[in-house]
């Protein structure tokens, strides 16, 4: 082994770039500490913060964002992880950026809640977001995924519907 320079590697799991170690880590067993932080660092929902300080920094929007680029990524968990952190920010702050916002952040977390398949908590986040905001088609949309996922189709028709005549008074095609 000798004097390994540390390289850069791609992870399986994330995509990420993990270091390789030395062997004088790897002796150490230094190497094996820095594995298990990184690896928890990405279990912790991929969110990119290495610590609650972190987290505590980004605003509203940058979480919204965070969430939005894990969603279209398919990390479905780490996306819902991100607008968990929004929905509790906008929260700290009274609502500062308004109703509207937090209706589509629970909107969007109903999304991915639908694509890890808790249709019930889909269902509670979608009831939530159209709470904030009852002109949110997309929140109606969403609790119509969740009750036709949960064989409610009567609900689930219900809610299509809706979301269908807001988007037809909002001059959008169906």
């Amino acid at each position: 082994f000798g004097s390994v320079a540390l390289g850069r590697v791609p992870c399986l799991r994330s995509g990420a770039m993990a270091t390789t170690a030395t062997a004088a880590e790897h002796a150490s067993g230094d190497a094996v500490a820095r594995a298990i932080q990184e690896a928890a660092g990405r279990m912790e929902g991929g969110l990119g913060v290495d610590n609650e300080e972190d987290r505590e920094d980004l605003t509203t929007a940058e979480w919204k964002a965070r969430g939005g680029a894990h969603f279209k990524a398919s990390r479905f968990a780490a996306a819902r992880d991100c607008y968990s952190e929004a929905i509790d920010s906008e929260m700290a702050s009274d609502y500062s950026g308004g109703r509207p916002l937090v209706s589509v952040l629970y909107a969007n977390r109903s999304a991915c809640l639908l694509k890890l398949g808790d249709y019930d908590g889909a269902l509670l986040d979608a009831g939530r977001a159209v709470q904030m905001d009852r002109k949110n088609r997309k929140a109606f949309f969403r609790k119509g995924e969740a009750f036709f996922c949960m064989d409610r189709f009567n609900d689930a028709l219900d809610a299509f519907q809706h979301a269908q005549r807001l988007s037809e008074e909002a001059g959008e095609p169906p």
